[in-house]
């Protein structure tokens, strides 16, 4: 995965899918917000080829291409008794690789859908202050569907998030042994009840992220176990044309818990009700909304926060 700057670009028609295929966003200004594309369609085709049994990255080759060229999707939406259809012409999608907001009750929600390279983090830093202006009794980190991406600036992210000299994770190389990782300053100093939301399709740094906070108890994550892809390999061309990969470092949770081809168990399982969802409701996020509303009652003494209004809308969009 390339690391990236602010935003994120490359040719497709703008839509982020859950591992069963289920549209979880759709970019603004892209061809499928055009097409009228849906948050909750499920996709079912990809140029007239049925797309059962496959994967969402192997879904995304086939969807993406070179731009101004016409792919069509086949998608099944509730309350639509018939398959519906849709032609689209590719275009270059750009994207932020983080969004923030702030939901009822004072909770809030930072979405990032993959980490940035280090120059980038100007955009995470106005969020954290936007946070902290806004005084928020409780914070929810979504990676659903997160690849990865720059190791550096999830440690960044993660120094916000915990106290000086916390362990991040343990780097096992073949040369040079293990070492450990941890936080060198900035810390935000906020003891407020913190959930991550994760999924099958979060990665790499994504993982490290959840298993960081988990272990040193500062969040609870919720959802379902992550994709285990957290090692680094060397690629060696064999004389026939193939390759082998050959794997020179992996990375552990603080306290050694392997997650590269295991992945990170979550505190709370959640399944994404694919029914609901399409319905908008996200069954993963109210979890993480209970949980940290019922964590800030309790902190602060009192019986409850605010109603949370339109939890639908209240997600990643």
């Amino acid at each position: 995965m390339a690391e990236l700057q602010n935003r994120s670009r490359y040719a497709g028609v703008g839509i982020q899918m859950s591992p069963d295929l289920i549209i979880t966003d759709v970019f603004e200004g892209s061809p499928a917000e055009g097409a009228g594309l849906q948050i909750g369609d499920q996709l079912i085709a990809v140029n007239g080829e049925s797309i059962e049994g496959m994967t969402s990255a192997d879904t995304s080759t086939r969807v993406r291409g070179e731009p101004g060229t016409p792919v069509t999707l086949t998608l099944r939406r509730v309350g639509v008794d018939e398959p519906v259809v849709k032609t689209m012409t590719r275009a270059t999608i750009s994207i932020e690789w983080l969004r923030a907001k702030i939901l009822d009750g004072g909770i809030g929600y930072l979405q990032i859908r993959q980490f940035a390279i280090p120059d980038a983090l100007p955009l995470f830093n106005k969020a954290m202050d936007r946070f902290a202006d806004a005084n928020i009794r409780a914070l929810i980190i979504d990676v659903r569907n997160n690849p990865g991406g720059s190791v550096a600036t999830g440690e960044e992210i993660l120094s916000r998030l915990l106290p000086d000299d916390k362990p991040l994770y343990r780097q096992v190389e073949r040369r040079s042994g293990e070492r450990t990782v941890s936080t060198w300053g900035d810390y935000w100093g906020r003891d407020i009840p913190i959930a991550v939301l994760a999924n099958g399709g979060s990665g790499s740094m994504s993982e490290i992220l959840a298993a960081a906070l988990q272990e040193n108890g500062v969040a609870r994550v919720i959802g379902t176990k992550t994709a285990g892809a957290v090692a680094a390999g060397v690629p060696i061309p064999l004389a026939d044309g193939s390759g082998l990969l050959v794997t020179v470092q992996i990375i552990t949770s603080p306290s050694g818990k392997v997650i590269n081809e295991v992945g990170l168990e979550p505190d709370q399982l959640v399944e994404l009700d694919p029914a609901l969802f399409r319905v908008g409701k996200d069954t993963q996020l109210e979890a993480a909304l209970g949980y940290v509303r019922g964590e800030a009652a309790a902190r602060s003494g009192r019986q409850g926060l605010a109603p949370v209004q339109n939890l639908a809308t209240a997600g990643a969009r």
